[in-house]
């Protein structure tokens, strides 16, 4: 018996890289002032990781949580991911439940996992 040797898949972004390949975190502040959801949640990344900017959990909440208010999934499912563990606001099992919810409710399929 034979097998045949599967090349690896090319690694897929993760949710902590930019959207936005080679945007700067000055371009990220200026969209989120005009209240861009995306630039919200990618500025609120950066708070998280602290790169370019420095790293403050509860700035990373505020910012993740405007982009999961105006609907935007992946900031919803990560918010749920803050309230489990307490990173940037006070853990709350019940916010994280609701927040996971509502990007399930989206469609997203790595919410739909966790929330199953």
């Amino acid at each position: 018996m034979s097998f045949t040797q599967i090349p690896p898949a090319a690694p897929r972004l993760t949710r902590s890289e930019l959207v936005v390949p080679g945007a700067t975190p000055a371009l990220f502040e200026k969209a989120a002032r005009t209240g861009h959801p995306l630039a919200n949640y990618n500025l609120g990344l950066l708070f998280l990781k602290g790169d370019g900017k420095p790293q403050n959990e509860y700035r990373a909440a505020m910012h993740i949580r405007y982009a999961a208010e105006k609907g935007i999934a992946v900031a919803q499912y990560d918010l749920a991911g803050l309230y489990q563990n307490g990173f940037g606001v006070e853990p709350n099992a019940l916010d994280a439940a609701r927040w996971l919810s509502k990007a399930a409710e989206q469609g997203m399929a790595e919410a739909q996992f966790d929330y199953a």
